[in-house]
């Protein structure tokens, strides 16, 4: 059966009564990378999706002053024809 192990676990693991640990092995499974790599993976997702949001749904006010700037400059040159 598989013991869970909890991030107490391993910090109790790295500090000992002395300090740091400094001989500590870490033993990665399979499941650990595959676990690893799909959270990587979702995180980076995860980055992209935000950003995309961010920039897509929240109105930048410089390229609204821009557009209604331009279209005040061509409401004045239509009048000077």
């Amino acid at each position: 059966m598989a013991q869970n192990k909890n991030i107490k676990d391993y910090l109790d693991r790295l500090v000992g009564e002395e300090g740091m640990r400094t001989d500590v092995n870490i033993t990665m499974t399979t499941q650990t990378m595959i676990t690893l790599a799909v959270g990587l993976v979702t995180a980076g997702v995860c980055i992209v999706v935000v950003a995309n949001l961010m920039k897509n749904l929240i109105k930048n006010h410089q390229s609204e002053e821009i557009k209604s700037r331009l279209e005040t400059i061509i409401q004045h040159l239509k009048q000077l024809k």
